[in-house]
């Protein structure tokens, strides 16, 4: 799994140098800061009051902090007086999200670069702070701040981390859009009303359209469960993937005077993740009693960017966003069930060890009518979706299934129509998350990234210009740059004094390396490349003063000192000279000749061919290389903890 290793590694780098994070972090609650959007004016949003998790702050939006944009609704509907009232005719920017991160902060205004969407700033857009971990452990439960349209902002858990570990349930059943409430307390006959404003009908659960002007009645609001009419009908289901089922029927009403509000409009996706939408709430009950009850919530949104996702046995938990059960009801109109959420995992593997990860996106279920007369149980909320960048392994289990319509009588009949329960609720590999890019840079940091070197088999050759696959045991003439396919590592001379070696040990976490073998000057850039931050991971077995580890032409570089055990720091040439130097995440220059990571900053940075082990002529390596790393500037410490 050299991949997973790479990865992680490079996070390890991060977060031990920079971050204040410990290896295994126990994370609970509510751990997103989130903050309405009020003004766009190109890339500069500004934001108004703050939500979310205890002590948040606004310099959880400083420079360089992680966040996720994402706009709620923005849909436009059929506003017709008919049984088309609600349908969707465009989906405009609901839905649309990117994960970015911060340029830079002035007040209240946040800069972002390259955005790969655009938003309306009339159609509730919010900032969602990331928290980025190393190795968290989850020993509570972890949930959104539930979804609020008057503040503008929550419903959305999004975590970044090295390995994930499951102690504890992550949990946003209930925390997207909000049921409908119940009628007044009147009304009477078997009516069909499809939009209105009166509040003796049921109000609309909330879904992706801002309209407002008809709240009342039996048709959807996008993907919200219409209300209940008069007499006594349910509220449909809300829907997102599922579509929501329609109310039960009401008092002493028929198949073709049934005042149960609709089911919510189903939400089209597609396999590339681009879009996510909140469960869509339940239609409010009609009642005359006095005991209707409202719709329920959808379920919110789980996005996780992480290594690998893995749990505490011997328990099972569970990543939830079903959408919220109404509650039952009496002699009156029971409110509709809100749809399930979307769970969205970017992993490179999952491990459940001999335990269960159970997903579920669920549709929450319909309240029961109490009573022995036949009122209007409440629909069925439709099912989310759940996208997963990788299979699913034995003991992760998924389910996504519409909820049941709820009884409309004691005696259990029901006048529901199930709704429409979608096939197939999970979608594998979809893609990258948009404004993702793990895949060409450490950490996902590509700015003024010069060299990545990774002793992967298919980054190393057997011969030179990258020609010729290598074997376990061979030399190695050629190194493919990740970074710059143009600027690769090249043999110079006949021997370049290397060899791949593919460990089935546990040479190093089971993943290959290059070993030098007194290498002096034999791997060099095809190209010259300008740098100021070096990293390097590896294990030295050199004894000799000088010896050179990395370095540019011109005897820049990363050295030895008197003591083998020090890479040098102070001297004229030494890379550290003006910058500063950490092994292992510490300040200084001490190793003890096992696996470490050498982090090198420069006072300036400079430019020439850069020479892996022995750049200065006569001060050869002898040691093992898993991984190189050279940038042309200095990470921030806000770049360096926000990029794994």
């Amino acid at each position: 799994m050299i991949k997973k290793y790479t990865h992680a590694l490079l996070f390890l780098i991060i977060s031990l140098l920079f971050s204040q994070l410990t290896q295994a972090q126990n994370i609970n609650g509510i751990v997103n800061t989130y903050a309405k959007v009020t003004n766009i004016n190109s890339n500069v949003f500004t934001i108004g009051s703050l939500g979310g998790r205890p002590g948040n702050q606004i310099q959880d939006f400083n420079a360089g902090k992680r966040v996720m944009i994402y706009q709620a609704k923005g849909a436009t509907i059929n506003t017709s007086n008919s049984n088309l009232f609600g349908d969707i005719n465009a989906l405009e920017e609901a839905g649309k999200y990117e994960i970015t991160t911060v340029v830079t902060r002035s007040g209240n205004d946040i800069t972002f670069a390259n955005l790969v969407n655009t938003y309306n700033i009339n159609d509730l857009v919010q900032l969602i702070y990331i928290p980025v971990y190393n190795n968290p452990n989850v020993t509570g439960t972890i949930h959104s701040l539930a979804w609020n349209s008057t503040n503008g902002y929550g419903g959305i858990v999004a975590i970044e981390a090295n390995q994930l570990t499951l102690s504890a349930n992550i949990n946003v059943d209930g925390e997207g859009f909000t049921g409908g409430v119940a009628s007044d307390n009147n009304g009477n006959g078997c009516v069909t009303i499809y939009r209105e404003t009166n509040p003796i009908y049921g109000e609309k659960g909330e879904g992706i359209t801002t309209y407002s002007n008809h709240t009342r009645g039996q048709g959807p609001l996008a993907n919200g469960g219409g209300g209940g009419s008069t007499h006594n009908g349910g509220g449909g289901g809300g829907s997102n993937h599922g579509k929501g089922a329609q109310g039960g029927i009401g008092w002493s009403c028929s198949a073709l005077t049934n005042a149960g509000g609709y089911g919510g409009t189903a939400m089209t996706y597609d396999n590339t993740g681009q879009r996510l939408f909140f469960g869509g709430g339940g239609g409010g009950g009609q009642q005359n009693n006095s005991i209707g009850t409202n719709g329920g919530n959808g379920g919110g949104i789980v996005m996780l960017l992480i290594n690998e996702l893995t749990i505490n046995c011997p328990a099972t938990h569970t990543i939830s966003a079903r959408g919220e059960n109404s509650v039952d009801g009496g002699n009156d109109g029971v409110g509709g069930a809100g749809a399930g959420g979307v769970i969205y995992i970017y992993t490179q593997t999952y491990n459940p060890s001999s335990c269960n990860i159970n997903l579920n996106v669920d549709g929450g279920n319909g309240g029961d009518v109490n009573d022995g007369g036949t009122h209007g149980g409440g629909g069925g909320g439709g099912s989310g979706l759940i996208y997963s960048s990788v299979a699913f392994p034995t003991g992760v289990n998924t389910s996504g299934s519409n909820g049941t319509d709820g009884d409309d009588n004691a005696g259990g009949s029901q006048s529901g129509d199930n709704g429409i329960d979608e096939p197939i609720d999970v979608v594998v590999d979809p893609g990258v998350p948009p404004g993702v890019d793990i895949t060409k840079g450490p950490g996902g940091h590509t700015s003024k990234l010069r060299m990545w070197l990774k002793a992967d088999a298919d980054k190393l050759f057997a011969g030179p210009d990258l020609a010729t696959p290598i074997n376990n045991g061979q030399e190695v003439k050629s190194w493919e740059n990740e970074a710059n396919s143009a600027n690769y590592i090249d043999i110079l001379g006949a021997n370049s004094q290397t060899t791949f070696l593919n460990y089935t040990s546990d040479q190093l976490n089971f993943n290959g390396i290059v070993r030098l073998n007194n290498t002096d000057r034999n791997l060099r850039s095809e190209n010259s490349l300008t740098a100021q931050t070096l990293i390097v991971v590896t294990k030295s077995s050199v004894t000799t003063e000088l010896d050179g580890l990395l370095g540019l032409d011109g005897d820049r570089g990363i050295r030895l000192s008197n003591n083998v055990n020090d890479w040098r720091s102070g001297g004229n040439n030494d890379w550290s000279n003006g910058g500063s130097s950490f092994i292992n995440g510490v300040s200084g220059n001490t190793h003890n000749q096992e696996w470490h990571i050498v982090y090198q900053e420069k006072g300036t940075a400079v430019t020439n061919n850069l020479f892996v082990g022995g750049y200065f002529s006569g001060r050869p390596y002898t040691g093992d290389i898993a991984e190189v790393i050279a940038y042309e500037d200095l990470l921030t410490n806000q770049e360096q903890a926000s990029k794994g």
